[in-house]
């Protein structure tokens, strides 16, 4: 398997050179269908594989037949599609998706059953609530606290009488329960947040709704799973990791955004257009 290492295209050329003059076969993978489409990739490394054992006759080390050659390569990455790849021909498990078992999971709140009255009448008890939902979804963003708080009373829309009462109980909240980072809400334990992905029949967040922290973590797990990928490359897996299925113009920017953000904190490197960790 090909992976890019990210040095000067001339070396990466002649580094081909050298090994083709000394018989090599060389096959790229690129990292980028490596994640979009792992299945393709591999039937095509096989088509090729096959290939050359057919116009060779013989590709195993040993001068046996490669069909029969008793070696297995197996693939542990977390979530990783490919199981074995051997003589026998490739096992994949039922979804090709990369990211499954690496990416963590969010569901709403459950709304419950409360008085509106109580709303009004027992500040208290929407202090509970918000530390509830903080808890259960944190880091989420204070709108969407306000939302599921006001869904828990009856209340459909969120007015500012409402707005304000929910603030108010979270100031109280943040010396304690709950810490807020800029317009999210954490659990008071909470130190770092894992891309996450809805739960089934759950509504995708908007991007803005996304912490940072977040889609932040979204980009640090696509350059280490394909090496280091161009922008235009690396936002939509970014929003691909997080649920979304389209890139629209709030994905591709608050991804854009993440990258920058790891750049400036040396977390990420811009090596000649192609971003990836730190060695």
């Amino acid at each position: 398997m090909y992976h890019s290492s990210l040095v000067a295209r001339d070396r990466d050329r002649l580094r081909q050179q050298v090994l083709e003059g000394l018989g090599w076969k060389i096959h790229r993978i690129w990292s980028t269908d490596w994640t979009r489409d792992r299945r393709g990739a591999l039937e095509r490394l096989m088509e090729r594989v096959r290939a050359l054992a057919a116009s060779s006759g013989d590709l195993s080390p040993t001068g046996g037949d490669a069909s029969s050659a008793d070696s297995r390569v197996v693939d542990q990455t977390p979530g990783s599609a490919l199981k074995s790849v051997s003589g026998n021909g490739l096992s994949l498990a039922p979804r090709d998706d990369p990211y499954l078992g690496v990416v963590g999971t969010y569901d709403e709140t459950p709304s419950g059953q409360r008085s509106r009255n109580d709303f009004y009448d027992s500040p208290r008890r929407v202090g509970q609530d918000i530390a509830l939902v903080v808890n259960h979804e944190g880091p989420i963003h204070e709108d969407l606290v306000a939302q599921r708080v006001a869904r828990m009373y009856g209340l459909m829309r969120t007015g500012e009488r409402m707005v304000d009462l929910i603030r108010a109980q979270i100031i109280q909240l943040t010396s304690g329960s709950i810490r807020r980072r800029g317009s999210w809400l954490w659990p008071a334990d909470g130190d770092s947040v894992n891309p996450r992905r809805p739960v089934s029949g759950v509504k995708l967040r908007d991007a803005s709704h996304v912490p940072p922290e977040e889609l932040e973590a979204a980009a640090r797990l696509v350059c280490q799973l394909t090496r280091g990928a161009k922008l235009e490359q690396l936002v939509p897996e970014i929003g691909r990791v997080l649920g979304y299925g389209r890139t629209g113009s709030d994905v591709a920017e608050a991804a854009t955004n993440a990258v920058q953000r790891l750049v400036v904190s040396g977390t990420l490197v811009d090596r000649e257009g192609v971003f990836g960790q730190r060695r």
